[in-house]
């Protein structure tokens, strides 16, 4: 069943902390196999299961990111989903670096549209989303907890759609039936990915 556009205006882009995930959308966190919590986790919201990875600077030698080609491998990447990329839903150094969010949403998003937004929206600041997180205060009363939410740039990536331009406004341009199967596809909602995810979920990390 595909994702509603109220469900993705409510979907975590990244996230300051796993309670933050919980905190904003009412899920719970679960692990996912043996896989330590600290690098990826999945996010349950009422039977659904998403993905959130710690940011990977692209390009950079860092010791602290989390190396996506295993997740890849496991999630079937070439047989599964050919002619996709695993990828973090919101750019890495804008999520990661500016706003300062420990998880991202990853997907597996069409090659031809992951890298058309790659050269355009995912570079550059994010004075909104930087503003909006510096401004909200957080989600529990010490205002920490922060979690940031999908832009329209990142809506139409997922939904295979090439870039458009330079930005990242407010998502407000509802997807048509056909964008809204394909996001639910890149966002892993197919069954047999759903019934892994549930299945490697037995092993919970401690939170």
């Amino acid at each position: 069943m595909a994702l509603s556009v109220d469900f993705l205006k409510k979907l975590p882009a990244g996230a300051s902390s796993l309670e933050a995930l919980e905190r904003a959308t009412g899920g719970r966190v679960e692990g996912m196999g043996k896989r330590l919590e600290r690098n990826v986790a999945v996010l349950n919201i009422d039977g659904r299961r998403f993905i959130y990875v710690r940011p990977q600077a692209l390009r950079q030698a860092r010791k602290t990111a989390y190396g996506t080609s295993g997740l890849r491998s496991w999630l079937g990447a070439d047989t599964v989903f050919p002619e996709r990329d695993l990828d973090h839903v919101a750019s890495t150094d804008v999520e990661g670096g500016r706003i300062g969010m420990s998880y991202c949403l990853v997907a597996m998003v069409k090659k031809s549209a992951n890298r058309s937004h790659g050269s355009t929206n995912e570079s550059g600041p994010a004075p909104v989303r930087e503003a909006a997180v510096a401004f909200s205060g957080g989600l529990d009363r010490k205002g920490e907890h922060h979690v940031s939410y999908l832009t329209q740039q990142m809506v139409d990536k997922l939904a295979g759609n090439l870039s458009a331009g330079r930005g990242r406004s407010t998502f407000t341009r509802e997807p048509s039936v056909g964008e809204l199967h394909e996001i639910s596809r890149a966002l892993l909602q197919d069954q047999a990915t759903q019934a892994r995810l549930k299945q490697v979920a037995l092993i919970r990390p401690t939170l």
